[in-house]
């Protein structure tokens, strides 16, 4: 994401004033953890100029980098998507992806639970959507 806007610089150019013309054009488009994130990057790229990386003897950031500021643009709040939005998401996915999405809908269970769920895990229960409800998918 950065790539962009500093790959051209030398390391020593890189700090907080270079990177805050990005970061103001990240605020609508992305979090401000997505943000921070790439921020930490920079951060680990550069205090690795200045302790490891060496040009002979010498380090190739002389000085450790001063921390970078993250945004804070205050997170999104979760909200429950709506049924004509859970229609809408459903009717576009491929058929072995409608159960374990309708499951997630229903039970509100993350990526990880519903991924690493063995078959002999389910257990159908009345009233759980099965994927049956939406033919075209």
């Amino acid at each position: 994401m950065l790539l962009p806007g500093i790959g051209d610089l030398a390391f020593s150019h890189v700090h907080q004033r270079t990177l805050q013309g990005w970061i103001d054009a990240q605020q609508g488009i992305r979090s401000s953890g997505t943000v921070d994130r790439a921020l930490r990057t920079v951060s680990t790229v550069l205090n690795f100029a200045a302790r490891v990386l060496r040009d002979g003897n010498t380090p190739r950031l002389r000085l450790a980098p001063p921390r970078l500021r993250s945004p804070d643009w205050g997170e999104r709040q979760p909200r429950p998507i709506a049924r004509a939005e859970q229609d809408a998401l459903v009717e576009t996915m491929r058929s072995h992806l409608v159960g374990p999405v309708l499951f997630a809908l229903a039970t509100g269970a993350r990526q990880a639970e519903i991924t690493t769920l063995k078959g002999y895990q389910h257990r159908a229960q009345q009233g759980m959507p099965t994927g049956t409800e939406y033919p075209g998918a």
